[in-house]
């Protein structure tokens, strides 16, 4: 206890010509003690700096407190102690060595606090005043506001801990960064969801506040199933990507990561996974739903050739095509020929077999009496329209989902008559 007052003295003398310039406390977003059991408390703003001890120092030298910038993450200012002085945070150098720590001035990095401080008073006086912020098995931790763990300043300083109970701890106040990410399917959050089916529109959302100046976002896929974002886009204050699934042949996962840098020290990221479901197998049945038919007067004319295709998703098996009638029903007299890869079948075929990304061709001839080719001959839009469906099933046993596929047949009529110009 004698060092220690001998060296309160010396310090005392030092901060009351110590020719430091600082703002004011209440400019610093740093406040609340730390506590050592070697040389009592330590403040970390003069707004809250009730040791009378000190009340003539902060009034005849200047206000002080340290700082968190938190666009590169480092401390900056002074903290005052009643029995070593004062402790300087940045603008330090010739830092030692210690297990685990880092050779910087005091930074938070992540959630971490690393680097060193400096107690001023114990130049010249046989001690080196250093105090490490985070070493082997110790270290200070930042969780929202709240600053927590322990600093060591060797055999004079010992361990300070920055959220001793019974005080105000070590806060850090002010709008610091924020950034946000989630995966959501209709505004719910699916992030770490296991269950996200095929086919699901997956909305990436970011949201981002109080980012220091001249930082930049990205979002990148960092799984090997996914879709890409290409280009990656910054983010704003809030952004949206889009994201639809389409897993491999089995569960596959998805994993994207939000990454926001100044390049000045502050950089964070957000990751968000969730897992799509195996895709089943299925086919589609595609094609131009829309075929035209021209009737001439005489009543009898084909179809355009139309290609029916079958479009496979995890499905390397055959598919049968068959044909349902046309709807609504024509006239009674009216006679209908259907062309199937240029083979002529008197009613629709029982069925067709397509092999997957395979096609087959069609197309009808209808023979209709006159009075029914159009209600209105010669005006568009008296003509008719049919419908066909078309049926496609799984002829493999793979399971997939049977389809139909609704061809339009529009008729158009014209005048088979001729006028002298």
């Amino acid at each position: 206890m004698k060092k220690i007052f001998t060296l309160s003295i010396v310090a005392f003398a030092l901060a009351l010509s110590f020719p430091f310039s600082a703002s004011a406390g209440s400019g610093h977003n740093m406040t609340g003690f730390a506590w050592s059991s070697n040389v009592g408390w330590i403040s970390f703003n003069s707004t809250n700096d009730h040791d009378s001890a000190t009340a003539g120092v902060q009034q005849s030298a200047t206000n002080y407190g340290v700082n968190l910038d938190f666009s590169t993450g480092y401390l900056t200012g002074y903290a005052w102690s009643s029995n070593i002085g004062w402790i300087q945070f940045g603008g330090l150098s010739g830092f030692p060595a210690g297990s685990g720590t880092t050779a910087d001035n005091a930074r938070l990095v992540g959630s971490n606090v690393t680097g060193w401080a400096k107690a001023l008073s114990a130049d010249g006086n046989g001690w080196d005043g250093w105090i490490s912020l985070s070493g082997t098995n110790y270290g200070i931790s930042k969780s929202d506001d709240d600053l927590a763990g322990y600093a060591w300043g060797s055999s004079v300083v010992g361990w300070l801990r920055f959220d001793h109970s019974g005080a105000d701890n070590v806060i850090v106040s002010g709008d610091a960064p924020s950034v946000a990410f989630d995966a959501q399917i209709g505004g719910t959050s699916i992030n770490g969801s296991a269950s996200v089916q095929n086919g699901s529109t997956v909305s990436l959302v970011s949201t981002l506040a109080n980012l220091p100046s001249a930082t930049t976002c990205s979002v990148r896929k960092t799984s090997f199933g996914g879709v890409a974002l290409s280009p990656s886009p910054s983010a704003s204050s809030t952004a949206t990507w889009t994201v639809t699934t389409a897993p491999l042949t089995g569960p596959t996962d998805y994993v994207y990561r939000l990454t926001c840098d100044n390049n000045q020290g502050f950089n964070s990221t957000g990751d968000v996974s969730f897992s799509v479901e195996e895709q089943q197998p299925e086919f589609s049945i595609g094609g131009n739903e829309s075929i035209g038919v021209t009737f001439v007067r005489s009543g009898s004319t084909d179809s355009e050739v139309k290609t029916i295709t079958v479009l496979p998703t995890n499905f390397p098996g055959n598919v049968n095509i068959s044909f349902g009638g046309l709807s609504p029903a024509m006239h009674a007299s009216t006679t209908i020929l259907y062309s199937i890869d240029g083979q002529t079948f008197s009613a629709a075929p029982a069925s067709k077999t397509i092999p997957s990304n395979g096609a087959t061709t069609f197309r009808i001839r209808l023979s209709e009496p006159v009075q029914d080719i159009c209600t209105a001959p010669g005006v568009p839009s008296g003509c008719k329209t049919y419908e066909i469906t078309i049926n496609g099933t799984d002829a493999s046993g793979l399971g997939a989902p049977a389809r139909t596929k609704v061809y339009t047949i529009n008729q158009t009529a014209v005048d088979g008559s001729f006028q002298e110009i």
